[in-house]
């Protein structure tokens, strides 16, 4: 049976009912249900270190993979309070992946204290305004609980054409925020889903600009003879997590590929305007890469980052921007 649930907005969720369970006051089941859906939302916000415990089987009515060959498992994981959440995985061989899509939580039962409601995960374009079928979720995260060291997690899969095609029992733990309590009014519209309109690369004091569009084709190159798909332009996502996302967006929004950095303030700097950059999470932040905010405003961002003799000047926007075409 497909479970549908209505939201009247992304984050407030009205629950399902049990007919053949006690009866209750409707009002006070409701707002039971709304504080609890917003509690474990809010706990669940940010980005998560895992640990994988042991492999586990699903008590629940969904209809589970039956792949049992293991190809990866959750290294960590970010969830964000639009309900979007980005998941980097890795195979045994030590190769790093990213799902990424949408989430929305679901109270099977009766809402009791301290229940803790299934998430259900969707792919990037799955719309989760207005009715949802949950059927067409690709996971569920369930039996989740909440530590003083973090939290635990039971992950099952729902379709096989993710590697994280095995169900596994997690533990998580929470990491730090990167932003200085008393940075968060100047600094906290940099935590945005940024459009890179132009990147201008600088050589010798020889700039060449649109670069954007060539970083595109030279990592797309092999697309462009086998047929794969090539997107049409990049954005940056930073969180205040310390997470640095690039993603290779398609016409229609969908992502593509994305790839991962790690930003942390540069402390010898008083101004409060520099990052530092490192691309391995291995990398020691000595090794790292500066970058300087040379603008931030409501729609623009301009960072200039300065890596041995070559200068990127990446200019982002909020506002859309126009694709690159092949």
């Amino acid at each position: 049976m497909k479970k549908y649930i209505l939201l009247p907005t992304v984050l407030i969720l009205i629950g399902c009912l049990n007919k053949d369970a006690p009866s209750v006051n409707p009002f006070s089941q409701n707002e039971i249900f709304l504080e609890l859906q917003l509690q474990s939302e809010i706990q669940f916000v940010g980005k998560w270190k895992v640990r994988r415990v042991s492999s586990t089987s699903n008590t629940s009515d969904n209809t589970q993979s039956k792949n049992n060959n293991q190809t990866c498992q959750i290294y960590n994981f970010e969830m964000f309070n639009d309900n979007t959440f980005i998941i980097k995985s890795v195979d045994a061989d030590g190769n790093y992946g990213f799902i990424t899509g949408k989430y929305a939580t679901y109270y099977e039962e009766i809402v009791v204290q301290d229940e803790i409601p299934f998430i259900y995960l969707f792919q990037d374009n799955f719309n989760i305004s207005g009715l949802i079928d949950y059927s067409q979720a690709f996971a569920t995260i369930e039996n989740l609980v909440f530590t003083p060291e973090g939290a635990q997690f039971d992950y099952f899969p729902i379709e096989d054409d993710y590697c994280l095609n095995s169900s596994y029992n997690y533990e998580a733990e929470k990491e730090e925020l990167v932003l200085p309590q008393d940075e968060g009014d100047v600094l906290n519209s940099l935590f945005n889903n940024w459009n890179l309109r132009n990147l201008i690369v600088t050589v010798d004091d020889s700039s060449q600009t649109g670069f954007q569009c060539e970083v595109i084709r030279q990592t797309f190159e092999e697309c462009f003879n086998s047929g794969c798909e090539i997107p049409e332009r990049i954005s940056l996502d930073l969180t205040p997590y310390g997470s640095y996302y690039w993603k290779y967006l398609s016409s229609d929004g969908s992502i593509t590929k994305i790839e991962d950095a790690f930003w942390k303030f540069d402390e010898t700097d008083t101004t409060g305007r520099s990052l530092l950059i490192k691309y391995d999470e291995q990398t020691p932040w000595l090794d790292s890469y500066p970058i300087l905010i040379e603008e931030l405003n409501e729609t623009d961002l301009i960072l200039i980052e300065s890596r041995q003799d070559i200068t990127y000047t990446y200019r982002l926007t909020l506002n859309e921007v126009e694709s690159c075409e092949f």
